[in-house]
């Protein structure tokens, strides 16, 4: 499995306390590219989650958070804290133009790859 050159294996693993870890084919490296476009930290509060998990964090059974997600064979999103305005507005701009879908809710930005696929790429609040 390919390391990421900005984001460590144990920020990227489930929450659930088993180290769950399993991402998409090419995930990293859409995710490594964003980052080094952005320029600045990206601090992940969430990306791989195991089915019991996700649905204790209330996560849809689609959830591209999921490590055993049919569409994409795993993982392929990952939420970042927000910051500030220019810090988000800069981030989701960036996401955009490099193909990431964007989901924006009150304290983190969600960013995920479902165009990579097969889904279609969305917009979306929380």
């Amino acid at each position: 499995m390919t390391k990421s050159k900005f984001f460590s294996t144990s920020e990227m693993e489930c929450k659930c306390g088993k180290k769950c870890y399993n991402l998409a084919p090419g995930f990293i490296e859409k995710l490594d590219e964003l980052r080094e476009a952005f320029g600045y930290a990206m601090i992940p509060t969430s990306c791989c989650r195991c089915p019991t998990h996700n649905e204790k964090e209330g996560g849809k059974t689609s959830s591209f958070h999921l490590i055993t997600n049919s569409i994409s064979k795993g993982t392929c999103a990952i939420d970042i804290k927000r910051k500030d305005y220019n810090y988000d507005a800069a981030l989701i701009g960036i996401a955009l133009d490099l193909g990431w879908s964007v989901g924006l809710a009150k304290t983190f930005i969600h960013l995920d790859r479902r165009g990579d696929y097969g889904a279609p790429r969305v917009i979306f609040t929380y």
